[in-house]
């Protein structure tokens, strides 16, 4: 079985599981690592009071002022992007496209229905990254965004964040 929780990429000084948008906030929170630029990456263990990707990404850039990330890994088969910053607000992508379509499936669901297409997620990444301070190109993105996450798709979300200009350490994600 593989991982099922949030990782979450944001700028701060403070412990993630003291911003107000994890209050309530009762699974385990592990700090994955830190950059030399002030990101530091958190993962969220599934818990009924994990916040909703989508309500905690806004919520951390809001307290923090800069932009964040969640990517929701289900089952390290693939991962759910919920993105915000100041100019790109929020959007959604996803890694692992094979593997998300198998989990939406029985809901009659499709990934148009949830995430961008990955050239528009791409170009959002891109202002995503400008507003974080870096100058990232949308090809390598896009690529990404539609490759397979074979075996942990924690990799591929590790990669992504490194596509939109944060440097981690090796041997990260």
């Amino acid at each position: 079985m593989g991982f099922w929780g949030s990782i979450v990429v944001a700028r701060l000084d403070v412990p993630l599981t003291g911003l107000r948008a994890l209050k309530g906030y009762d699974g385990h929170a592990k700090e994955l690592e830190r950059s030399a630029d002030g990101w530091r990456i958190w993962e969220l263990s599934v818990d009924d009071s994990l916040p909703d990707p989508e309500d905690l990404v806004v919520g951390v850039s809001e307290e923090t002022g800069a932009p964040a990330l969640v990517g929701f890994v289900m089952d390290s088969d693939c991962v759910a992007v919920a993105a915000f910053s100041r100019s790109a607000r929020s959007w959604s992508a996803c890694l692992a496209p094979n593997s998300m379509a198998a989990y939406l499936r029985p809901d009659d669901l499709k990934l148009s229905d949830l995430f961008l297409p990955p050239e528009e997620a791409a170009v959002l990444a891109v202002r995503w990254a400008a507003d974080a301070g870096y100058r990232v190109s949308p090809v390598p993105i896009v690529e990404l965004l539609n490759r397979e996450g074979a075996p942990y798709a924690e990799h591929l979300f590790a990669e992504f964040i490194e596509r939109v200009g944060i440097a981690l350490s090796p041997g990260a994600g």
